[in-house]
């Protein structure tokens, strides 16, 4: 099972990978380890030694490929999500960009600096920096990402909605509300997908909110209930969580673990199948937004509750 930062980027890779060309002849390296052997060690988070692993079977430079759906997805654009959504798991952020920054290298070498594959490697990093609370390194990336998409007409609401949502989220954090309404408002308009729709107009729901449009704001977010994914709370809790990033790097932690709090009570209670499975966003948050305040005993006993959560559903990443 995979957790939706992985699966995000996995999907994004999937559909720029697609009938993509290489701009040089890669020499294929040494035999790449089989994918189990690399698995059991992410499952056991042990991610430094299964990047060594791929290091000495020279992943970057294999031509091997795995094939998801109708996409061909080279060895290095295959583990290397992984190896970040491990890292992430266990809060090795250092190393996690420096895997993300090195994915946008090889990408522009393989590539070129204006194709897509680019663009979803620079997302990747972005949302990283976002996650983080890194939003002026964030912005430069966001924005980068979705000039890659523009170029090439791949910037259909369905396709880069983490990147609108993204960006937005760093204009609130700059304190530059009408910015993020500028760039929401035309892609919301056009945009048929509901699941994709309901996400921008959660985050367009605040931007109107901090811009002084309350009545705006209102009408967004009862829009994002109506149409979004499953019930209502699901998009109101994705505002909460919102709310709290952004406290969170402004340094109100007490308010940002307030909003987190409220929605893990709301969780705890059991309602329908697996309903610990709907915690995991809740208590990643609410581990970094401890973790940023300074509370690493608090921070491990939510990691705890994270990887019981984790092992019982075989989630790896």
């Amino acid at each position: 099972m995979i957790t939706p930062l992985f699966a995000a980027a996995l999907f994004l890779l999937c559909v720029t990978f697609g009938g993509a060309e290489t701009r040089d002849q890669l020499q294929r390296g040494v035999e790449l380890p089989q994918f189990k052997t690399v698995a059991a060690l992410l499952r056991q988070s042990r991610t430094a030694e299964a990047e060594q692993l791929l290091d000495r079977a020279n992943w970057r430079s294999s031509n091997e490929t795995f094939d998801i759906g109708d996409s061909k997805i080279p060895a290095y654009g295959f583990y290397s999500p992984m190896l970040v959504a491990v890292y992430v798991r266990t809060n090795r952020y250092a190393d996690a960009e420096r895997l993300s920054a090195d994915g946008i290298s090889w990408s522009e070498k393989r590539y070129g600096h204006e194709a897509l594959q680019v663009g979803s490697f620079i997302e990747s990093l972005a949302d990283l920096y976002r996650l983080e609370g890194k939003y002026a390194e964030s912005e430069p990336l966001s924005a980068r990402s979705l000039s890659i998409h523009r170029l090439h007409k791949f910037d259909d609401c369905f396709l880069v909605k983490e990147s609108y949502a993204g960006l937005a989220e760093v204009y609130l954090a700059k304190s530059r509300p009408q910015d993020a309404i500028q760039l929401l408002r035309p892609v919301i308009e056009e945009c048929s997908d509901e699941m994709s729709k309901a996400a921008m107009l959660n985050v367009f729901a605040l931007s109107l909110e901090k811009g002084g449009h309350p009545d705006d704001a209102a009408k967004a977010a009862q829009e994002a209930d109506r149409i979004g994914f499953v019930a209502p709370r699901f998009q109101a809790q994705n505002r909460d969580l919102l709310r709290a990033r952004l406290l969170a790097s402004q340094g109100h932690f007490e308010e940002a673990r307030s909003f987190c709090q409220k929605w893990i009570a709301i969780f705890e209670v059991p309602d329908g199948s697996q309903p610990d499975r709907r915690l995991l966003v809740l208590l990643e948050q609410y581990e970094r937004i401890l973790l940023g305040a300074g509370q690493p005993t608090e921070a491990e006993k939510i990691r705890a509750r994270l990887d019981a959560i984790r092992i019982k559903h075989d989630m790896m990443f």
